[in-house]
């Protein structure tokens, strides 16, 4: 099973792909500029080029809050699940009080943090740099990790 964890935000995503407990991708991809139809396209765009490249049978996507969706939230999730739909890809949502419930020792983003960089050691570069940042700019690509993680030891305990 090929897991793509996906972050998703309007401004900031974070990606991970994992493939047979091996983390494969963590990114993290900033669009700044205004909400538009072009924008939704450009990371319509993004998400296909991982969904293909790596293909991807399932995908995870952790979301905010419910009352943090914006519109044009929404329209993104709904663009994202209509295409992998049409890809056959089993998509899910998650947020971050569900990853607290399937691992307990996570209880805030710091913990999440922690867990992901012992779990796959190659990331602990991105934790020192998201240490000395003021914002933590990878915290998005450790969420896409931690949710497609879960995913995939699921899947394997199944």
């Amino acid at each position: 099973m090929r897991v793509l964890g996906i972050s998703i935000g309007t401004r900031r995503n974070g990606f991970a792909v994992i493939a047979d407990n091996v983390l494969e991708v963590a990114h993290v991809r900033s669009r700044r500029d205004r909400w538009s139809p072009k924008k939704l396209q450009s990371l319509l765009t993004l998400y296909t080029r991982y969904i293909r490249r790596h293909h991807i049978t399932n995908i995870v996507v952790k979301t905010p809050k419910h009352s943090h969706f914006t519109a044009a939230l929404k329209q993104l999730i709904k663009a994202l699940e209509t295409y992998a739909k049409e890809r056959g890809c089993l998509v899910q949502l998650t947020t971050i009080e569900h990853i607290k419930s399937q691992e307990p020792s996570i209880k805030n983003r710091n913990h999440l943090r922690e867990f992901v960089v012992a779990t796959y050691p190659k990331l602990v570069d991105k934790k020192d740099k998201d240490i000395k940042n003021r914002q933590p700019y990878y915290m998005k690509m450790f969420e896409a990790t931690i949710v497609a993680h879960l995913e995939s030891s699921r899947a394997r305990t199944e």
